[in-house]
Parts: structure tokens; C-alpha cells; sequence
């Protein structure tokens, strides 16, 4: 408790040096921070739905006309849950957007129309009510799950919502379900979800492309042996449809790839980046503390002189570099969620928008060890100090006056 008292003394009077040194290491630790934060919840974390990598993208390869990730037409999307055998479900959806009267201001809302197995799919439930059903699909009964954003903005998140009536573009629904606040799907703006309800006539049309087709890999099905499959199921479609000069085949995407596509590479380039300047951070530091031992040779010397052991004054010299890591990490902290908040921007938005607070058991655990690199990197500019004080020490012992009665 001495060390500390008098490393703090030590701060207090030297505030430029001082206030210079937790900068730089704040600003380092609190990049790294940042776009940690940003690694930890797409690269380390899961996707918010059950088995995530057990999810694919179903798309049409048409590259031969430009279209490598072609929008699957209706027709496709009927035979794909019709032949295939690798899926245990699989699910189409579209974009829609309606006018929200009723209750409340009007407004435009974004939704997704989706065929029942969509949220079964995903393996996500809603935390109020239900999702609908196959019968409802088939019979176009006109029911909603909403999310909940809106759930909160309309309702004020009341459980007396589910069962009541709304007007979208004049069509009155029913809401029968909320979805958790993290549940998006490509889009993290939705507000509500309906059922898609084709008739047989649109379910054949074979020439509009307008669906996002989504599917689980059955238990014990590998990606390969699935594409295996659904090129099988291809060779069957030509056969069945014959289209002269059409050549178009499924292509399967794992959905982790499909929402990060080239976002991994770049998040890692920019971690490493933020890495090598924390690194140049702690160098400068070194050299600052470096520069700082040189006028602390007489101190040091006294100190000596006085008794003190080697191992003393090293435990001083660690303690006080040891200050300075932790109070760095907490101005990087306090600044981290400045850069959380930019690096969201950047988020792919297939991905729940992340918070601007870091400060969680992961985040914080990993500033620790940020912080923990300057005090390390602080060793060599501590080895530095000490030859400056042993040679300080032995110069005074040398040319010190000894009395009679001073112990050798």
C-alpha cells in the first residue's frame, strides 16, 4: 500500500507525462476493445437461432446470365421441398411493407411473408403466443407475428397485444405471436411476419424470381451430401420442365457465410491492425518510461543508499507501470463504446444491432488482457532503468562518505 501511495504521488506530480502515458495506452486498449466487441458477436457468438450451422441458404446458380446467387423462383422453391431429402424443413420468404393504421399514428412498416416452416427453420421461437400454423398458410387466414420493436412501439409491450386486431393497408390482422428483440433474418428492421399463402397458380410460376429460400440440414447430413442431393433434385427439374437455354442449378450457402460474405476477412485485417497499434502504443510507453527513469537517478540512489534492496526498488518500478496498464484500461473502457457504437454501423445487418455497451464478463476479460501487454512491454524500458540504477548506486556507494559507526 506504500508502492501504490507513492506511485500516486508520483502521478500527481508529474501530469503531463502522466496524462500523456494512460492516452496512449487508452486509446489503444479501448480500439482493441472495440473491435473486439465487434469480432466477439460475429465471429465468436453464435447466431441468435438453434444450431446455426446446421442453417443454409438455398439460392438458384444462374452465373451463366450474371446471376451467381439468384433469387429462387416459386416453382423452384415447390420442388426443392417436394424432392429433396437432405432437408428436415425447408422455407421461402419476401419482402413486403404495409401501411400501419389503427390505434395509434399511422406508419409504414417492413415485414417478411414466410411459409410456416420458416421460424421451425430457424428453431426460434416467439416469447408471447404463437407463430401460425399450415392450415392458416393454406387457408390465408390473415394473422401476424410482430417483433418486438414493434411489440414495444405500438403496444407498449403489453401481453394484451397478442390476440388484437390491426389494419395493414386497410386488411385487418390478428396478432398471434412476438419474437424475442435479437431475432432478425437478413434484415434487422422487419416488424412483422405473415403467412406467405401461395395459390397453386403462383407456387408453378417458374419465370418470377423473387424468393429467399432458407433450410436445416436433416440429423447426420453433411453440406456435401446435401449438395449432392440437390443436384439430383436439379437433374429431376430439367426433366420435369424442360427450358431451352435455361441452365440453372441450387447452390447452397451456409447462413453464417451468407450474412458475413467478405466482413471475416476484413474484421480480422482491422483486429490485427488495432493489435499492432496497441503494440505501438506500449513501445512508446516504454521509451516515455525509459526517458522518465533518467531523472530519477538520484532518487533511486538515495534510496539505496538508505537500505533498500534491488528487488525493492523493482517491485516500485512494477507496481508503478502496473497503475499505469490499469488506469489505460479504464480510460479504453470508457472509451470502447464510442468505437462499438461506429464499428455497429459497419455490422452486416442480418445481424441483431449491437449495443453500445461493452461491459460484460467477455469484454471486460479481454480488456484485462489487453491491458496486461504494456505492463509486459514496460519490462524492457524496467530492465533499462535498473542497469541506469545500479550504476547510479554503485557511483554513490563509491564517492559516499563512510563514518565510523555506518554498517558496511
Amino acid at each position: 500500500m506504500g508502492d501504490i501511495r507513492y506511485g500516486f504521488r508520483l502521478l500527481r506530480k508529474s501530469p503531463a507525462f502522466t496524462v500523456v502515458a494512460i492516452l496512449t495506452l487508452g486509446l489503444g486498449i479501448g480500439a482493441n476493445t472495440a473491435i473486439f466487441s465487434t469480432v466477439d458477436a460475429l465471429l465468436i457468438r453464435a447466431l441468435p437461432y438453434t444450431d446455426p450451422d446446421r442453417i443454409v441458404m438455398v439460392w438458384e446458380d444462374a452465373h451463366e446470365a450474371g446471376f451467381p446467387r439468384n433469387t429462387p423462383a416459386p416453382g423452384s422453391y415447390t420442388d426443392w421441398t417436394r424432392l429433396n431429402r437432405s432437408f428436415v424443413a425447408i422455407a421461402a420468404t419476401r419482402g413486403v411493407t404495409s401501411n400501419l393504421t389503427g390505434g395509434g399514428v399511422p406508419e409504414q412498416v417492413i415485414g417478411r411473408a414466410v411459409t410456416p416452416q420458416f421460424f421451425t427453420v430457424l428453431g426460434v421461437s416467439p416469447i408471447a403466443g404463437r407463430t401460425f400454423t399450415e392450415a392458416e398458410d393454406r387457408s390465408n387466414v390473415q394473422v401476424a407475428v410482430i417483433s418486438y420493436g414493434l411489440w414495444q412501439r405500438r403496444f407498449g409491450g403489453q401481453p394484451a397485444a397478442i390476440g388484437s386486431p390491426v389494419l395493414m393497408n386497410g386488411n385487418r390482422y390478428e396478432i398471434i405471436g412476438v419474437m424475442p428483440r435479437d431475432f432478425v433474418f437478413r434484415n434487422r428492421e422487419v416488424d412483422y411476419w405473415i403467412p406467405m399463402a401461395f395459390s397453386p397458380a403462383a407456387a408453378a410460376l417458374r419465370t418470377s424470381h423473387y424468393l429467399n429460400v432458407v433450410a436445416r440440414l436433416a440429423p447426420g447430413v453433411s453440406l456435401d451430401a446435401a449438395r449432392d442431393n440437390m443436384r439430383r433434385v436439379d437433374e429431376v427439374q430439367r426433366r420435369e420442365h424442360p427450358e431451352p437455354g435455361r441452365h440453372v442449378t441450387s447452390l447452397l450457402v451456409p447462413i453464417d457465410e451468407e450474412l458475413l460474405g467478405d466482413t471475416r476477412m476484413q474484421l480480422l485485417v482491422l483486429m490485427a491492425a488495432a493489435a499492432a497499434v496497441l503494440l505501438i502504443a506500449c513501445a512508446n510507453l516504454a521509451s516515455l518510461l525509459l526517458s522518465r527513469a533518467a531523472g530519477r537517478r538520484n532518487e533511486l540512489a538515495v534510496r539505496a543508499a538508505l537500505g533498500a534492496t534491488r528487488g525493492r526498488l523493482v517491485r516500485q518500478m512494477v507496481i508503478e507501470a502496473t497503475m499505469f496498464s490499469l488506469l489505460g484500461g479504464v480510460l479504453g473502457l470508457v472509451l470502447a463504446p464510442v468505437g462499438v457504437s461506429v464499428m455497429a454501423q459497419l455490422t452486416p445487418r442480418g445481424f441483431p444491432p449491437q449495443t453500445t455497451s461493452v461491459l460484460d464478463l467477455r469484454l471486460l476479460a479481454f480488456a484485462f488482457v489487453a491491458r496486461s501487454p504494456p505492463a509486459s512491454c514496460s519490462g524492457w524500458s524496467l530492465r533499462c532503468r535498473r542497469r541506469a540504477r545500479l550504476s547510479a548506486m554503485r557511483s554513490s556507494k563509491a564517492h559516499a562518505p563512510r563514518s565510523a559507526a555506518a554498517p558496511v
